[in-house]
C-alpha cells in the first residue's frame, strides 16, 4: 500500500550501507516467525526492515540473556514451599542467588532500620549542633536527632551532632558500633556478590530433532555471551518421564542421557544427544511424528512399556571452569513437548564481519531452518531394508510394483522423483495394500494383530490405543476422545481401495474441551476411541461410552474413575483449576453462546441437507436429531426436496453471517489476542464446514468449492490462525486444514443411515476420494508422498507391467524412454554397454513435472520407444505416449 510504501522508504534510509544481504535475510527470516507464530500473516518490507534495523547484535544478545533469565525464574517456581530459619547465612544465600537489584534493596533497608533505630533511641537525648553558623533553635530537635543517628550509621563516628551530657556518649558509642556492624556486613555482601561467578550463559528456547549423518539425534544449543574459553565443560542430559509401578505408584523416574562432552567451549556449543536404542530418548520418541516426519523414521519395531510418553520433561545441565573468576559456572534449562521442534537443524551462527574477521551472529542463535534431507536409516546410519515379518505375523504387504526399498526423498516439497541404482526414476508412494488383478479382497498393511501387539507406526494409531497403566498422575487428567480413520481399509464402497488410515479425533465437543486445556497450558494425555469399534478397556471403564470423558482432574473427579458429559467436565475444570478459568471465558465481543448457536446451525444446517429426502425410517429420525441440535424448526409435510432446499438457504445465510462476525473481529480471536472459550466453540465446528464444503459433503450447489466461493474467505483465515497454535496440534495430531477422518465420521453415518440419498454410499465414496486427496496429512501417514525405486535386475529389459489397478487418485503415467546405449555393439553403439531406460519424451515430462509440482502423487512406467512391451501395446493399442491410467489425467 501507499502508506506502507512510504514507511518502508523512511526505514530503509535509516538502515546503514553496510547491511549485508545475508543480514537482511537473516531478519525477514526472524520477523516472518515472530508473525507466524503470533498468528498474523504480515509480510510487507516496512515491518521487515523496522525490526531488522532496531535490534543490533547487543540488543539480541540482551533478548536472549533476559529470556534465559525468565526461564530460570519460572524453574524457581517451588521456592515459594522454601522452610528455613532466616539467619546471616540464609541471608548471605539470598544476596548470592538474587539479582543486583535485590541487593540494592537490602542495602538501602537495612540501612533505613539502623537510622531509624538510632534516630528513636536518640529522641529523648540532649543534643549539640557544633557546626558554625548553625542555631540551634531554628531545626526541630527530631531533625537534629535524624542527622545525629545518620551521621553514626554511615560515617560511623561523630558528625556535627553531639550529646551535651557525659552519660549521653554511652548511647553515641553505641550507636557507632551499630553502625561499623551494619557497614561490615553491607560492604562483605556487596563484595562477595562481585566476585561470586555471574554467568552470561543463554540458551535456546527450543530443542530441535533432526539428524546427523542418518541418525536421528535431539540438538539443544547453548551460548556463552562473553566469548572467553571456559575449560572442562560437562553437559549432563536428564529425561523425566511419568512411570507408574505394578503397585501403582507413580512417580517421575529420571534417566541420563548420553551426549557428546566437548573439550572447552567458547561461544557457541550444539548439543546433540543421538536418539538410538540405547537410549532413553528411544522409547520416548521413536514413535514420534516429529522423528518419522519428512519421510524419515527410526526402527519401531521395539515394544514400548510407557504409553505415557507424552508426559516428558528433558532437563539440561552445563557447568564449566572460568578461568576468569577461577570458580564455577553453572546453568540449567528444561524443555518440554511444546518447545520440541523438528524434523529441522539449528541456523549456522558464523559470520563474518564488514572487516573480514570471524564474529557470531546473535540474531541467529535461536533460528532454526525447517525441513532437513532425510534418509531411512537404522540406528548404525546404514540404509534401511525392509523388517523381515516377525515369528506369528503375516509380513507387511508391499506396493504392487513389488519389494521396494525407501529412497531419499527430492529436495523440495513436491513428489519427486528419484533415481534408481540403474537409473530407472519413479515418483509412484508405495502403497500399504496391495491388490492383485481380478481380486477381490484388499489386504491391508494394519498394525500387529489388529492393534493388541505395538499399534503404533511411525507415531500414528493403527490399532486400538492400549488402556491406561495407573491411575492418572495428579493434575495431569486422561481425556477420551471419539477418533474415526481416513479409511479402515476394508475395501467397501466408502473405503474403495485407499489404504488403512490411523485414528484421528474429530469430535467438536472433545476438540473444544482440549484447545481450552492446551491453550491454558494443562497437560493432558489423550485417548483415542474409535467410534467404529469402541476399545472394550473403555466400555468396561466406562460403560457409558461416551465422548468427552475424562479420568482426573481438572475435568474429572477425585476418585479415579471415568465421567463423561461435556458441559460437566467443562464446569468442574473451572472449578478445580484457575489457569483454565483464565482462558475458558467470554471476555471476548462474543459470548460463546451466540458463537456456538452460528456455527453449530451452519455445520448441522448442511448435514441435515444431506439427510433430507431419505425415506429410511433410521435417515428420518437422524435428521430430526441433526435439526433439533441446531434449534432448527422441523415443518412437518414438508418434501424432502423443500427441506433440502430450506437447509441450503440456511446454510448460505450463516457462512454470510459467520464472514461478517470474523471480518469485525477487532483482534485475530473473539478473545483477543489470546482464544478464549467461544474461540473454542468456533474453532471446532467451523472446521467440520470447511471440510464439508471442500470435499464435497456440504449440499450447496456451489460444493465442492473454496470458502471463498460461498462468500467466507475469513472462516480459512480464521483456521490458518488456530492450525499454528501448538494447541491445535496437540489436539488435531495434524497441522492440516483438511482431516478425511472428520468427513468420514458423517459420510459413514449418511451411508449407515440413509443410503437412498447417498446412491446407497456411492456418492460419499466421491465425497471421501477428494478428503483424503486433500488431507496431506492421511497421504503423509499412509506412505502416498514417499518417492520410491523400481528395481530392474537386467539393464536390457523392459520395466515389468504394473499389478493390478492404480489406487485411486495416484495415477499411472507411460513415458517414452530410450537407452544411451543398446550394447548391441553395431551401428552407433559400438562397445559401449547397455543403459539404462532413462525417460526421453519431453511431453512426457512436462505433464510428470507439473503433476509433481502440484504434489499429485503419480507412478511412471518407463516405455522404451526401440522395443515397446506387449503388455503395454495389449492394454493400450494406441500405444502413444504421455499416456495414463487413473485419475486425475485418466478416467475413472
Amino acid at each position: 500500500t501507499p502508506s506502507q510504501q512510504a514507511t518502508g522508504e523512511r526505514l530503509l534510509a535509516a538502515v546503514p550501507d553496510s547491511w549485508r544481504a545475508s543480514v537482511w535475510k537473516s531478519a525477514g527470516q526472524r520477523v516472518v516467525q515472530r508473525n507466524q507464530e503470533a498468528g498474523h500473516r504480515e509480510r510487507d518490507i516496512a515491518s521487515v526492515t523496522h525490526d531488522a534495523a532496531v535490534e543490533n547484535s547487543a540488543k539480541a544478545a540482551r533478548r536472549l540473556m533476559s529470556a534465559s533469565r525468565d526461564s530460570h525464574r519460572k524453574a524457581l517456581a517451588a521456592k515459594g514451599s522454601r522452610n528455613v530459619v532466616y539467619s546471616s547465612g540464609y541471608v548471605y544465600f539470598l544476596v548470592l542467588e538474587s539479582s543486583w537489584a535485590f541487593t540494592a534493596v537490602l542495602t538501602l533497608a537495612t540501612y533505613l532500620i539502623s537510622i531509624v533505630a538510632v534516630w528513636l533511641a536518640s529522641l529523648p537525648l540532649s543534643l549539640h549542633n557544633s557546626s558554625d553558623g548553625t542555631d540551634d533553635a531554628v531545626a526541630p530537635h527530631y531533625v537534629v536527632a535524624l542527622r545525629f543517628a545518620t551521621a553514626q550509621i554511615i560515617t560511623m563516628s561523630f558528625g556535627a551532632v553531639v550529646p551535651t551530657s557525659e552519660i549521653w556518649y554511652v548511647v553515641a558509642y553505641f550507636s557507632i558500633l551499630v553502625g561499623v556492624v551494619v557497614n561490615v556486613f553491607l560492604f562483605s555482601a556487596v563484595l562477595a556478590k562481585f566476585q561470586s561467578p555471574q554467568k552470561d550463559l543463554v540458551w535456546s528456547t527450543r530443542a530441535v530433532m533432526s539428524r546427523r549423518d542418518g541418525v536421528p539425534t535431539l540438538l539443544v544449543r547453548v551460548g556463552n555471551l562473553r566469548c572467553h574459553t571456559l575449560y572442562n565443560p560437562s553437559i549432563r542430559i536428564t529425561l523425566l518421564t511419568r512411570h507408574v509401578t505394578q503397585e501403582g505408584e507413580g512417580y517421575m523416574r529420571k534417566e541420563d542421557v548420553e551426549c557428546m562432552q566437548p573439550a572447552t567451549i567458547s561461544g557457541v556449543h550444539t548439543i546433540a544427544a543421538p536418539v538410538v536404542r540405547e537410549s532413553p530418548l528411544y522409547d520416548v520418541f521413536h514413535h514420534s511424528s516429529i522423528v518419522a516426519g519428512g519421510g524419515g523414521s527410526l526402527d519401531s519395531d521395539a515394544d514400548s512399556d510407557d504409553e505415557a510418553g507424552s508426559q516428558w520433561l528433558l532437563h539440561v545441565t552445563f557447568t564449566a571452569t572460568d578461568p576468569v573468576y577461577g570458580a564455577e559456572l553453572c546453568s540449567t534449562t528444561t524443555f518440554t513437548r511444546d518447545t520440541l521442534v523438528g524434523p529441522a537443524r539449528f541456523k549456522d551462527v558464523i559470520g563474518y564481519c564488514p572487516r573480514g574477521r570471524p564474529m557470531i551472529d546473535w540474531h541467529a542463535f535461536d533460528d532454526i531452518i525447517e525441513g532437513v534431507p532425510w534418509l531411512s536409516v537404522d540406528e548404525c546410519g546404514g540404509t534401511s531394508k525392509p523388517a523381515a515379518p516377525r515369528e506369528g505375523h503375516p509380513p507387511h504387504h508391499s506396493h504392487s510394483l513389488g519389494t521396494i526399498p525407501l529412497a531419499p526423498p527430492a529436495p523440495t516439497e513436491s513428489v519427486g522423483a528419484g533415481r534408481g541404482a540403474r537409473g530407472e526414476w519413479i515418483t509412484s508412494p508405495p502403497s500399504p495394500m496391495h491388490v492383485d488383478d481380478g481380486a477381490e479382497d484388499v489386504e491391508t498393511n494394519e498394525s500387529e494383530d489388529a492393534g493388541y501387539g505395538n499399534p503404533f507406526r511411525d507415531g500414528h494409531l493403527f490399532g486400538q490405543q492400549p488402556a491406561p497403566s495407573g491411575p492418572p498422575f495428579p493434575g495431569i487428567p486422561r481425556k477420551a476422545v471419539l477418533s474415526f480413520r481416513a479409511s479402515y481399509g476394508t475395501g467397501d464402497v466408502l473405503d474403495g481401495r485407499f489404504p488403512l488410515g490411523p485414528l484421528m479425533p474429530y469430535c467438536p465437543y472433545c476438540h473444544r474441551l482440549g484447545l481450552l486445556f492446551a491453550e491454558a497450558g494443562v497437560p493432558f494425555e489423550t485417548y483415542m476411541i474409535d467410534a467404529r469399534d469402541k476399545a472394550p478397556w473403555f466400555l468396561e471403564a466406562f460403560p457409558e461410552g461416551t465422548t468427552p470423558a475424562m479420568q482426573g482432574s481438572p475435568g474429572g473427579d477425585n476418585t479415579g474413575a471415568w465421567v463423561g458429559g461435556f458441559d460437566d467436565i467443562l464446569a468442574r475444570a473451572k472449578r478445580q483449576s484457575p489457569k483454565f478459568r483464565q482462558v475458558a471465558n467470554d471476555d471476548g465481543v462474543l459470548n460463546t453462546a451466540e458463537v456456538g448457536a452460528l456455527c453449530t446451525r451452519l455445520a448441522f444446517s448442511q448435514l441435515a441437507g444431506v439427510y433430507a429426502g431419505t425415506a429410511e425410517e433410521n435417515g428420518r429420525e437422524a435428521l430430526g436429531a441433526v435439526m433439533t441440535r441446531a434449534g432448527i424448526e422441523i415443518n412437518k409435510g414438508e418434501s424432502g426436496a423443500e427441506t433440502r432446499r430450506r437447509m441450503v438457504q440456511l446454510a448460505l445465510d450463516a457462512y454470510v453471517e459467520v464472514e461478517r462476525v470474523l471480518s469485525s473481529l477487532p483482534g485475530p480471536f473473539v478473545g483477543g489476542e489470546r482464544p478464549n472459550q467461544a474461540d473454542a466453540c468456533m474453532a471446532s465446528m467451523l472446521f467440520f464446514s470447511h471440510n464439508a464444503i471442500e470435499s464435497g459433503l456440504s449440499p450447496v450447489p456451489q460444493a465442492p468449492c473454496a470458502l471463498a466461493d460461498v462468500g467466507a474467505p475469513s472462516i480459512r483465515a480464521y483456521l490458518e490462525r488456530w492450525v499454528a497454535r501448538p494447541s491445535w496440534r496437540e489436539c488435531y495430531k495434524s497441522t492440516s486444514l483438511f482431516s478425511a477422518a472428520t468427513v468420514m465420521a458423517a459420510a459413514a453415518k449418511v451411508a449407515q443411515l440413509a443410503p437412498d440419498v447417498c446412491n446407497h454410499g456411492r456418492d460419499m465414496y466421491l465425497v471421501m476420494a477428494r478428503a483424503r486427496r486433500l488431507d496431506a496429512a492421511y497421504l503423509q501417514q499412509v506412505g502416498a508422498y514417499r518417492p520410491i525405486f523400481v528395481p530392474v535386475a537386467d539393464p536390457a529389459a523392459n520395466a515389468p507391467a504394473p499389478a493390478g489397478v492404480p489406487v485411486p487418485g495416484v495415477p499411472r503415467v507411460a513415458m517414452l524412454s530410450a537407452r544411451a546405449s543398446d550394447g548391441e555393439g553395431h551401428g552407433i553403439d559400438g562397445s559401449s554397454p547397455a543403459g539404462p531406460l532413462l525417460p526421453s519424451c519431453p511431453s512426457c515430462l512436462r505433464l510428470c513435472l507439473v503433476l509433481a509440482e502440484a504434489r499429485v502423487p503419480f507412478e511412471i512406467v518407463l516405455v522404451d520407444q526401440a522395443t515397446k512391451p506387449t503388455w503395454f501395446t495389449d492394454a493400450y493399442p494406441a500405444a502413444t505416449t504421455p499416456a495414463m491410467q487413473g485419475t486425475p489425467g485418466g478416467v475413472e
